[in-house]
């Protein structure tokens, strides 16, 4: 395939989707199939950019996501590149689709991001031919100005670009572009496809385009085009021959008239009148028989001619792509840069958390300073406090310095650059460091404020608390995997935070009160992480306290004794006695602390697997 021209070729091209009403619908109609592309033929060969132009449905897009492998539904017809069948594995590996519409981290500079996405694509450059990559791609499509601005600092024409120079970054063979000319001004439009049409014929590659408008200029830099009418085909060949053909059928192109514009718009349905509506739409249907009926095939026949001398230049993607390792590494320092680049943002991770446990201390105080009775009872309450806010915390943090990523790493991943795995671990790792100053700031403060200074009471604090933050932030993981949605991931996993504690057991309601063997409920405290968590703290932190100056409890009798001697509870143990159900031995030390690791590990394994076995 090096030693060749490249030639892409779609051949008869036709696909059906099964369309599926809303849910309440389905009970009474079934389902409808509608066939959206018929027949359709592309040719593109080296160092040529194909147009396929078409109004709002006439599936443009369509016809773009079947040749990535990115379509959902069925359809027929053959697409090869060099008579090779192009499977999808074959297009993420040598092509690339450019969606101009996919989120990028916006929190590095632009030359930081091409060294990156270069050295996670490419696999056999040292840095010097990486930079020298990079200086000829800003040179080639104008951003050396630009290139130490932060992404969200750009404009929209220079975004575009970028993304273009971040698929060209390893010469791909293909590339796609949907709609590259939207939401840009005409001068800006032209600078993007000129600097485009310089790039591959430099390096021979191929390019298609789907756009609805085609202006004069842009017209000229095109070698093929293709113009759709819902579906079918009116025009598919080159554009010396588009007014050739159209004038041999009848329909020539007036003089200082852009061709593409024209043509396309015979193909447009006037919905003024009813007459106005069917006469154009039977001109349109026209068109499309008289391309299927043609006898002058030559016109619009796939050839496998040479229109413009080119020099092939191999793709860097034939040299494979790096060892996952390589990646991991590539991607937590991208992760790292991005989640760090700036300073006040940086400062939110690192204070928030110990500001909020503070606050909490100072307010907690007068209560555990207490003599009273109920004094066990305020410190599991405490402990219940400390552990729901470690959990908001994370959901929050979690969530936040996800979405800095969250957009690129998507698409990364739908285009095969990397696994979903690799994104996960290294946004992980990279958002560690951060996340631990805070906690062990927060520990600290908790362990000053309450006099308990010895390394024992920190660890015994620090481990369940720990792995309740990373239990919480290893579900955000997971739920915003599957929902997309970040304020639904937040309300569901506070409202689950909330509702863990209190069926595992808090100040709110007593685990005894779900112990009944005939409720369902009380199943909920064994799989309750919670549940582990405060049994192994409150042993800790609870048991065998005093609980105030009283001497009397309700074991003994209080005939003819004072009431103030007298108290529910003379100690954490008889508190933590009543307060869990006979069947539970929360002094269960190490059963405890055990399962609050097991909790974790297999919240994680079950993130990997889900990243793992579920389709792109």
């Amino acid at each position: 395939m090096l030693d060749e021209l490249y030639v892409f070729e779609c051949r008869n091209v036709s696909s059906t989707c099964t369309l599926t009403p809303s849910k309440w619908y389905n009970y009474i109609s079934p389902k409808v199939t509608a066939q959206f592309l018929k027949e359709i033929s592309v040719l593109v060969q080296s160092g040529e950019i194909h147009g396929i132009i078409g109004n709002a449905g006439s599936g443009k897009t369509t016809l773009l996501k079947i040749i990535a492998g990115r379509c959902c539904g069925e359809f027929t017809g053959t697409i090869t590149l060099n008579q090779q069948q192009l499977t999808r594995q074959m297009f993420d590996s040598i092509c690339a689709f450019v969606n101009f519409n996919q989120a990028l981290i916006e929190t590095i500079n632009i030359r930081a991001m091409l060294r990156f996405q270069a050295r996670i694509m490419v696999c056999g450059l040292n840095d010097q031919e990486i930079t020298e990559r990079i200086n000829l791609l800003l040179q080639e499509f104008d951003l050396i100005a630009y290139q130490n601005i932060l992404i969200r600092d750009l404009n929209e024409s220079a975004r575009k670009r970028l993304l273009l120079c971040m698929h060209l970054i390893s010469n791909p063979i293909l590339i796609i572009l949907d709609e590259p000319t939207t939401c840009i001004n005409a001068l800006n439009n032209y600078q993007l496809m000129y600097a485009l049409s310089l790039h591959i014929k430099r390096t021979g590659a191929m390019v298609i385009i789907a756009t609805r408008t085609l202006r004069s200029d842009l017209y000229q830099l095109l070698s093929r085009v293709t113009i759709l009418f819902y579906g079918e085909t009116i025009y598919s060949g080159t554009t010396q021959e588009l007014p050739l053909y159209f004038c041999h059928i009848g329909f020539p192109c007036p003089i200082n008239e852009n061709p593409a514009t024209y043509y396309l718009s015979l193909a447009m349905i006037d919905r003024e009148t009813t007459e106005r509506y069917q006469e154009t739409q039977e001109q349109a249907l026209k068109l499309i028989d008289l391309f299927k009926n043609s006898i002058d095939l030559q016109l619009h026949q796939l050839t496998s001619e040479v229109l413009h001398p080119i020099r092939l230049m191999k793709p860097l993607l034939f040299h494979g792509k790096p060892s996952c390792y390589y990646q991991f590494f590539i991607l937590l320092q991208r992760s790292f840069c991005a989640l760090n680049s700036s300073a006040h943002v940086v400062l939110l991770r690192l204070l928030l958390l110990p500001l909020l446990t503070l606050l909490i201390c100072f307010c907690s105080d007068p209560f555990l300073t207490s003599d009273k009775w109920w004094s066990p009872q305020n410190k599991a309450a405490l402990l219940v406090i400390y552990s729901t806010l470690f959990s908001i915390v994370s959901i929050f943090f979690t969530i936040f310095n996800e979405s800095i990523i969250h957009g690129q790493s998507e698409q990364d991943i739908t285009d095969g650059v990397y696994s979903k795995i690799l994104s996960v671990l290294s946004f992980l790792f990279a958002s560690a460091p951060n996340d631990l100053l805070a906690f062990t700031s927060s520990i600290l403060i908790i362990s000053f404020w309450h006099f308990y200074l010895n390394w024992n009471y920190i660890w015994n604090l620090a481990l369940p608390l720990w792995c309740c933050y990373q239990y919480f932030k290893i579900l955000v993981l997971i739920v915003i995997f599957y929902t997309k949605n970040a304020e639904f991931t937040a309300t569901f996993l506070i409202e689950f935070c909330f509702g863990s504690v209190i069926c595992a057991g808090s100040f709110f309601v007593a685990p005894r009160t779900f112990l009944s063997t005939n409720d369902w409920r009380h199943m909920l405290m064994y799989i309750n992480f919670y549940r582990y968590l405060l049994s192994f703290i409150n042993f800790k932190f609870i048991n065998g306290t005093k609980a105030g100056d009283c001497i009397f409890d309700n074991t003994e009798m209080i005939n003819n004794k004072p009431m103030e001697q007298f108290c529910r509870w003379t100690n954490g143990t008889m508190f933590l006695n009543e307060y869990y159900p006979e069947n539970w031995d929360y002094s269960m030390e190490i059963f405890n602390y055990y399962f609050i690791i097991l909790f974790v590990i297999i919240i994680a394994i079950i993130s990997l697997l889900c990243f793992k076995f579920n389709k792109r």
